[in-house]
C-alpha cells in the first residue's frame, strides 16, 4: 500500500475531476474492486452491528445464566441497582479491547505497508471467536465473556486495514465518490443484522447459539474475500501486462494504463501529465481559433 504522501501525489488534479454528481456516480459504479469491497462492507456491517447493538443483552443473558436458552432475549428478573449496571460496565470492557487492537492492528498495517493479510487475519479470528462463544458460553462465563473480548478485539482490527484497501480502490476521479459510496451502501447491512438476530433468537429456542455461527460465518467469509481479493489483482494485471498500481489504476479511474521504466514516474502521474497537457493544447488551440484576425 502507498503511503499518505504518495496517494496525494497520484490523486488527479482538481480540474480533471468530474463536477456531475451523475458522472462520479458513474465512476464509482464503474469500478469493480469498490464495488467488491463494498459487498464485503455489507456483510461485515451485518456482523458488527449486530455485536454492537445486541452486545449488553448478551452479557446480561450471560451472567444469568440463559445466554443459549429461549429466554435469552427476554427482561431478566428484578434486581439491585448494582447487578443492573454490572452488564452496561462489563460492556465496556469489549469496545476498550476493540479500540486498542485496532490501533496496534492499523499502527502494523502502515509500518508493513501492507492491507490484505492484516484485515483478512483480523476477519477470520473474529469468525472463529464468533462460532467459539457457545462452547465456551457452556464452559463458564468468564470464558464466554473473554471470548466476547476477543470477537471485539479482532474485528475492531480489521476495520483500518479495510478502510485503506477502499482508499487504494477509489484513487483517481472516484475518490471523490469512493468513500461516500462505501459508507452508504455497506451500512444497509447494519439494518438486516439486529433485525434478523431478533428473529432468530425468538424463534431457534436456542438463545445466541445459531446467531454467534451465522454471524461468525458471515465474517469469516469477509475475510476469506478479502484475500480472494489480493490473489484477484493478479489476474488484473496478466490481462494487462502492467504493474500493480497500474491494474489498480485502470479499475478506479477508467484512464488508459502507461507501462513504465526505470526512469519513468507513477503510470497515474503520467496519464494526469498528458492529460494536462492535452487540456493546455486544447486551451491554446482555442484561443488562438478565437483570436486570430485573417490579415
Amino acid at each position: 500500500m502507498p503511503q499518505m504522501a504518495e496517494h496525494r501525489k497520484n490523486s488527479p488534479p482538481r480540474e480533471q475531476i468530474p463536477k456531475n454528481p451523475i458522472k462520479l456516480l458513474k465512476i464509482g459504479f464503474s469500478n469493480p474492486i469498490l464495488l467488491y469491497l463494498t459487498f464485503v462492507g455489507i456483510l461485515q456491517a451485518c456482523t458488527s452491528h449486530t455485536y454492537i447493538l445486541w452486545l449488553p443483552t448478551i452479557i446480561e443473558a450471560l451472567l444469568h445464566g440463559r445466554v443459549l436458552s429461549s429466554q435469552a432475549g427476554e427482561k431478566p428478573p428484578p434486581a439491585n441497582k448494582t447487578l443492573s449496571l454490572l452488564p452496561i460496565i462489563l460492556t465496556c470492557v469489549p469496545y476498550l479491547a476493540g479500540a486498542l487492537a485496532a490501533g496496534i492492528v492499523a499502527a502494523s498495517s502502515q509500518r508493513r505497508k501492507e492491507a490484505y493479510y492484516h484485515s483478512a487475519l483480523s476477519m477470520l479470528s473474529a469468525g472463529v471467536f464468533f462460532v467459539l462463544f457457545p462452547v465456551l458460553a457452556k464452559v463458564h462465563i468468564i470464558a464466554g465473556f473473554a471470548c466476547l473480548v476477543l470477537v471485539a478485539s479482532a474485528g475492531s482490527a480489521a476495520v483500518p486495514p479495510k478502510i485503506s484497501l477502499v482508499a487504494h480502490a477509489s484513487r483517481g476521479p472516484s475518490q471523490v465518490i469512493g468513500m461516500p459510496l462505501y459508507n452508504s451502501i455497506s451500512v444497509l447491512g447494519g439494518f438486516v443484522g439486529p433485525f434478523a438476530t431478533g428473529a432468530i433468537v425468538q424463534t431457534s429456542g436456542g438463545g445466541f447459539t445459531v446467531v454467534s455461527i451465522i454471524m461468525g460465518a458471515i465474517i469469516f467469509t469477509c475475510g476469506l474475500l478479502i484475500i480472494a481479493l489480493k490473489f484477484w489483482e493478479p489476474c488484473l494485471l496478466r490481462r494487462r501486462g502492467d504493474t500493480a498500481d497500474a491494474a489498480w489504476e485502470q479499475c478506479s479511474t477508467g484512464l488508459p494504463v502507461l507501462q513504465k521504466n526505470s526512469n519513468s514516474t507513477d503510470s497515474f502521474s503520467r496519464t494526469a501529465e498528458i492529460m494536462k497537457d492535452a487540456d493546455v493544447a486544447s486551451t491554446v488551440r482555442v484561443r488562438g481559433t478565437v483570436n486570430h484576425h485573417p490579415q
